[in-house]
């Protein structure tokens, strides 16, 4: 991965966070059907809109047995953290599940430390810690700054979000493994297993999902309208997350909050709160260093990758001399 790839990724999960951030607002507009049923019916719609990608692309699905098992992984642990973190929505402020979700970050440099063995750096630690500040500065959550003495905390969604934070971040260092996969390949199994989870979830609450023709185009509209979004954002970022290292990349990805707080201004006519800036401004340098420190560790890799290869030509370029003189001493004294 050489600098300019570094560059690419981290672009296409600002980006990505864009789109997150898109869903976001639209899935504010679909009071009329549940939070689980526009989830699931927008990754039907991923899967009607990607299928043609899929036959003409010719796309590949078969791959060696440790490739297969490492995208099997992905794809159901992804799936399954996303399930978590749209079910604590339900049960949690939108500030506080988005500000204990933003932790993903500091879970995914653990992981790639402690599990996938790459190098401690901890400028990566520290523009995580510097992104959760300034989520927690922008989302303000109430578990934080409540004014309710008596106010209780919902454990049942805190655990759900924290579930769903440590799954995705163990995801994005998984897709970091993958960067010789397709990212539609990825993207379509993704897709197929959170409709499993779906479907899953109505097994379990013995109901069926609420179609809703009648009276509810303006909401049909708008769960196309995620499920094309949605597709988007899951295509940027599993490409994203295959050319950027999964602590820097989960930093770059809460974008999302910055540009949230953005289209709040603009739908609720919000006023602009010095606080707010300030946490907005907190991510955006987080990102920036995070995302410097990224392609300046790259670069090193490339330097040292080059020195060593120099060394090792010269080494078997200075061998083969001395066996040439060696040969040629041996016929002088014959």
């Amino acid at each position: 991965m050489d600098r300019g790839r570094q560059y690419y990724g981290i672009g296409l999960l600002f980006s990505g966070g864009f789109f997150n951030a898109i869903i976001g607002v639209l899935v504010h507009f679909t009071n009329e059907r549940t939070f689980m049923d526009v989830m699931g019916f927008s990754q039907v719609v991923r899967i009607f809109i990607i299928s043609p990608l899929i036959v003409f692309r010719n796309i590949k699905f078969i791959y060696k047995r440790r490739t297969t098992l490492l995208i099997f992984l992905r794809c159901v642990i992804g799936a399954l953290g996303d399930t978590f973190v749209y079910y604590s929505f339900t049960l949690l402020p939108l500030g506080d599940a988005t500000a204990i979700y933003s932790t993903n970050s500091v879970f995914a440099n653990v992981f790639s430390v402690f599990i996938f063995k790459r190098l401690w750096k901890w400028q990566n630690f520290a523009s995580s810690i510097l992104c959760i500040f300034g989520v927690v500065i922008i989302c303000q959550p109430s578990f934080l700054f409540a004014l309710n003495k008596h106010f209780s905390l919902n454990y049942k969604g805190i655990a759900a979000v924290i579930a769903g934070s440590i799954l995705d971040s163990f995801s994005f260092n998984l897709n970091n493994l993958l960067e010789n996969v397709d990212h539609i390949c990825i993207t379509t199994f993704l897709s197929l297993n959170t409709i499993l989870f779906w479907v899953l979830t109505l097994i379990s609450n013995k109901r069926l999902p609420v179609l809703g023709f009648a009276g509810c185009s303006w909401t049909n509209l708008l769960i196309s309208a995620i499920g094309l979004a949605g597709l988007l954002n899951v295509l940027i970022v599993t490409r994203g997350f295959q050319l950027v290292e999964a602590g820097p990349g989960s930093v770059a990805l809460c974008s999302v909050i910055v540009f949230g707080y953005i289209f709040q201004l603009f739908i609720q006519n919000s006023s602009i709160q010095v606080v707010s800036v300030f946490g907005a401004v907190l991510i955006i340098i987080a990102i920036i260093l995070s995302s410097l420190n990224a392609v300046n560790d790259k670069k090193e890799i490339s330097k040292h990758v080059t020195k060593d290869m120099s060394q090792s030509l010269s080494r078997k370029d200075s061998t083969r001399r001395g066996i040439i003189q060696e040969a040629t001493d041996l016929r002088k004294n014959d």
